[in-house]
């Protein structure tokens, strides 16, 4: 019986992504890798303004965690544990806050940029 019940289990796992599509993954569409270093003023910004730096989470009045997103030092300073907090790793707070995780291809673009030295570019 132990048999069957861990063998329906594998099937079940093993199964459960198999109807899954690009559009239900990433409704907004994928994000085309950049053409050469990622750019905070080009590809990041315009990612935390939309998901991070709005009313009451890490703007000037709401200050998130002490981190203010509306200006690259804001962002700098919290770039050591930002990419933690977006995977919903354990020891952080999961974020965006109260909203759905982001998509893979936003959290692999702001890691990038991070490893790339999170340039103000």
């Amino acid at each position: 019986m132990k048999k069957n019940w861990i063998l329906g289990l594998m099937v079940l796992v093993l199964a459960g992504c198999y109807m899954d599509n690009e559009e239900e993954l990433n409704p907004r569409g994928p994000i085309a890798p950049p053409q050469g270093p990622v750019s905070y003023a080009k590809d990041i910004q315009p990612l935390l303004s939309t998901h991070c730096a709005t009313a009451g989470c890490h703007d000037a009045s709401g200050l998130g965690g002490g981190y203010d997103f509306t200006h690259y030092e804001g962002v700098y300073q919290a770039s050591s544990r930002m990419i933690g907090a977006l995977r919903h790793e354990a020891g952080y707070s999961p974020m965006p806050k109260g909203a759905p995780a982001l998509d893979p291809q936003t959290v692999h673009l702001i890691s990038l940029w991070i490893s790339e030295g999170a340039q103000n570019n």
